[in-house]
């Protein structure tokens, strides 16, 4: 007979188990043709049944990668709707560590389990939800064919970015060319003129096994006519990029930097006019818009 430590331990196990997302092989792929597929360069979530249990409500749905690379799954947070997104029926966040990537055009079945808790109705109908992304708290990892493997993207906050934009960046991250092992560079991703000053969105990634801290970085940036057009030494507070990871970081040259007037920005490059101290020198980096 089990005494009350068990029985409490092993509710616990149980609720744990409930709340992992689990991969569900037996699930026949041919039902996914029949749902809408992704774009290419998107990822996208399709719920196709459900059943409301005593103490949780498992969703069976499909992950599928229109991207031409592995992506894989950090934490995932849902939301339960209404099948017109007005209503918001539930919402958790699942942890993915232990799930497989999405092969790069593939799919991957899976079930969730919502725990009660997570849920603000009291029966969900079969013919009234919708499963989607909650975009702003969504991390993931895009497996690149780089040395760097699966290399972590930070400082830009999804949720505050349009659809289109996301798409955009997504298209220009599968572009990107190989970065490798050991090596720095910088990308130019986006670059205007905001109140007379210019922004540069660049991603910086770091190839190497250790972190990268920039106290003082000395950038140039030149039009399409190959122009210097502004430069500038930038102190920017706390910006690490850690060991085999990137980050996206705007530099915003003001009109005090500024070399020229009416640059074609067509195409540009940004590049670093000195070596950076205990680093090789990146790459100059061009950008086209």
């Amino acid at each position: 007979m089990m005494n009350d430590e068990a029985l409490k331990e092993d509710s616990l196990i149980e609720g744990v188990k409930e709340s992992l997302p689990e991969v569900n092989l037996d699930v026949n792929l041919g039902t996914a043709s029949h749902l809408p597929q992704p774009n290419e360069s998107e990822v996208k979530i399709e719920g196709f049944f459900l059943l409301n249990l005593d103490n949780y409500v498992q969703v069976a749905a499909f992950l599928m990668n229109g991207l031409p690379r592995p992506v894989r799954f950090e934490q995932i947070p849902l939301k339960l709707t209404d099948r017109s997104g007005q209503v918001l029926l539930g919402y958790q966040v699942f942890d993915m560590s232990n799930v497989p990537e999405i092969p790069a055009n593939g799919v991957l079945p899976i079930e969730f389990n919502f725990s009660q808790d997570n849920i603000f109705t009291e029966k969900i109908f079969q013919d009234d939800w919708k499963l989607s992304f909650e975009m702003e708290n969504l991390t993931a990892r895009i497996s690149t064919p780089q040395p760097v493997q699966a290399m972590v993207i930070e400082g830009l906050n999804i949720g505050e970015i349009s659809e289109d934009q996301r798409q955009l960046l997504e298209g220009f991250l599968v572009r990107l060319p190989q970065i490798k092992e050991g090596e720095l560079n910088f990308a130019a991703v986006q670059c205007s003129f905001q109140d007379g000053a210019l922004e540069a969105l660049l991603l910086i990634r770091n190839g190497t096994a250790r972190d990268v801290h920039f106290a003082q970085l000395p950038l140039a940036l030149r039009d399409a006519q190959s122009q210097e057009v502004a430069q500038a030494v930038f102190t920017p507070e706390n910006l690490v990029i850690r060991a085999r990871s990137a980050r996206f970081h705007r530099f915003v040259f003001g009109p005090e930097h500024l070399l020229g007037a009416s640059p074609d920005l067509s195409r540009w490059s940004v590049y670093v006019p000195q070596s950076l101290v205990n680093t090789e020198e990146p790459r100059e980096a061009n950008g086209e818009i």
